[in-house]
């Protein structure tokens, strides 16, 4: 039989081994019950079983720096026809208005070109219309 010193020596040196063991299964476990489960919650505690000290640290570069923004030129809208616009919503003595590139709100009164002077606007179950000094916009 061994002495007891051995069983001491044996027993302190077969510790650390023992419980890196019992990490390693309480983690196979944890990832079998997680893949049962879908697995997108356990990950983090299956990394953790084995300890902060295993555990490898992703090296991250710096980002790199981004260009500065430089402010859009504006493109000088030219001369707008009747043809350009479409009636996009029609309510109490007001209407907007809409064109390849701009929203426009507009009111009896209003200088709209293409339209003139905006003389009426009139709501209707199908849209409205919109009359101006030179021309009618109407939803079908």
């Amino acid at each position: 039989m061994a002495s007891g010193a051995e069983v001491a020596e044996d027993g302190a040196s077969a510790g650390p081994q023992r419980r890196r063991r019992v990490r390693i299964a309480a983690a196979a476990l944890l990832g079998v019950l997680a893949l049962g489960a879908g697995a997108t919650f356990a990950a983090p505690s299956i990394v953790a079983a084995f300890g902060a000290e295993e555990t490898a640290v992703a090296e991250t570069a710096p980002a790199p720096a981004l260009p500065d923004v430089l402010p859009a030129e504006p493109h000088p809208a030219g001369p707008a026809s009747v043809g350009d616009y479409q009636i996009v919503l029609v309510g109490d003595g007001e209407a907007f208005l809409a064109t390849a590139s701009n929203l426009i709100r507009v009111k009896v009164g209003s200088q709209v070109a293409g339209l003139g002077e905006i003389v009426s606007i009139v709501p209707s179950p199908t849209g409205g219309v919109v009359t101006g000094s030179l021309a009618t916009l109407k939803t079908t």
